[in-house]
């Protein structure tokens, strides 16, 4: 059995997910279907990128890296050219920003109030 750690981007507004899981297909198909909280808002999505770990520790650990500001620099150079070509660098960046000034928090409340 295989583990995944996997990125999706939001075709609403360009946003990216990142998470982990045993089935790959079934996790993208219940987010697209609105039944994950976190992604309803910005449905549909696209899978832009997937590894593949044995070890399902090695999935969640990998989720949590490519959620933190390192991990953030290391998806924009796995993913360079996608990334340029769809602005996704840019959000980031701003989102980067948003977090240090008003933290975390305050931003998904924000986010939250906003839909």
């Amino acid at each position: 059995m295989f583990y995944y750690t996997y990125i999706l981007k939001s075709l609403k507004n360009n946003s990216l997910y990142i998470g982990y899981s045993s089935n790959l297909k079934q996790r993208f198909d219940s987010h697209n279907a609105g039944k994950n909280q976190a992604t309803k808002p910005f449905i549909p999505y696209r899978l832009i990128h997937y590894e593949a770990f044995l070890d399902k520790s090695d999935a969640e650990n990998r989720e949590v890296y490519l959620k933190s500001g390192y991990g953030r620099k290391t998806i924009n150079k796995l993913l360079n050219a996608f990334l340029k070509k769809h602005d996704i660098i840019t959000l980031w960046a701003s989102v980067y920003l948003e977090i240090q000034l008003l933290g975390e928090p305050m931003i998904q409340s924000m986010v939250a109030g906003s839909h």
